[in-house]
């Protein structure tokens, strides 16, 4: 079942009281996941492994930072302009200052996002 596409959550609700945000983000960080930017496609396995399938360097994204510290800062105000990342489903929005909602999810929750490369 699919877990990220083309960046982005698509976590289905039956799915999430299975799979905490959490471990989710645990399973990405343990295969050298650091933003969701990084991600073609994440997929739950029948067996409950998790394939990941990366983009190559050159094709990274701007993503949903998944490592603790950053993640950690999301906000509910945005204060500077800016590419910011839903915390609930990854979609990406170019923000101005002010309370913005989802236009995926309808969340109001957002954090910086970021493209760094993959450290093999």
């Amino acid at each position: 079942m699919d877990i990220v596409e083309d960046s982005v959550m698509v976590i289905k609700d039956d799915i999430k009281d299975s799979l905490s945000i959490d471990e989710f983000f645990a399973e990405l960080r343990d295969k050298g996941v650091e933003h969701l930017g990084q991600v073609r496609a994440a997929i739950l396995e029948t067996n409950g492994s998790m394939s990941v399938f990366f983009y190559p360097e050159e094709e990274i994204k701007y993503g949903l930072p998944i490592l603790p510290h950053a993640y950690q800062q999301h906000v509910d105000v945005i204060n500077r302009e800016g590419l910011y990342a839903c915390i609930y489903c990854g979609t990406l929005a170019q923000l101005s200052a002010g309370r913005h909602r989802c236009r995926r999810c309808s969340h109001d929750e957002w954090v910086p996002a970021m493209n760094t490369k993959r450290i093999s």
